[in-house]
């Protein structure tokens, strides 16, 4: 990851570096793997934007390592706030009595996804094409890509409603989506 992401009209504050981690069981052999992280934490007219992003190697779109965070009960309602807009794909919303999230999983070609459905079928649609199947045969590509850049958006709340704040994450989202898709150019 970066070590700066400009973003227009947001000042970078802060970068932290997160280390890689195997997600799931330490047996699991298939365990997605978080090869590196970066928390970066923004400012604007006194408005605070956290993004957290993991690249994750091996995964087929879950577990999201941010909603490992929270507590179960949470987690279940969550998935009725999954949200789609044509361009960027799918997003998770939700929050808790602080802060406003949005979540999602940047896939190497395709819109975002939330979960592992919507990531494999992404997969099975712009991985398995006859373009790509050429570059696979002769060793240059592999076929099917089960990488993953989990991404986080946060705002504080300050006594306001997340529907209120809601608007705020999403513009940030689909106005960034590409950009922070391009990524993927740069890592393997």
């Amino acid at each position: 990851m970066p070590d700066s992401i400009d973003l227009n009209n947001w000042q970078l504050v802060k970068v932290k570096s997160e280390n890689g981690q195997k997600l799931n069981t330490p047996t699991d052999i298939n365990a997605a793997i978080v090869r590196s992280g970066k928390d970066y934490s923004y400012l604007r007219n006194d408005q605070h934007l956290e993004l957290q992003m993991r690249y994750l190697m091996n995964t087929r779109g879950e577990p999201n390592p941010f909603l490992e965070q929270i507590n179960t009960n949470l987690a279940k309602d969550n998935q009725k706030n999954i949200r789609y807009v044509k361009g960027t794909g799918y997003y998770l919303l939700y929050s808790d009595s602080k802060q406003a999230y949005l979540t999602a999983c940047i896939n190497p070609r395709g819109g975002s996804t939330v979960t592992s459905a919507q990531f494999m079928q992404n997969r099975y649609t712009y991985d398995l094409t006859w373009s790509r199947v050429l570059p696979w045969i002769f060793g240059k590509e592999i076929l099917r890509d089960n990488r993953c850049i989990w991404t986080q958006l946060s705002v504080p709340l300050n006594e306001v409603a997340d529907s209120k704040v809601y608007p705020v994450l999403e513009s940030f989202w689909t106005n960034n989506y590409a950009t922070w898709q391009s990524l993927f150019l740069n890592v393997n």
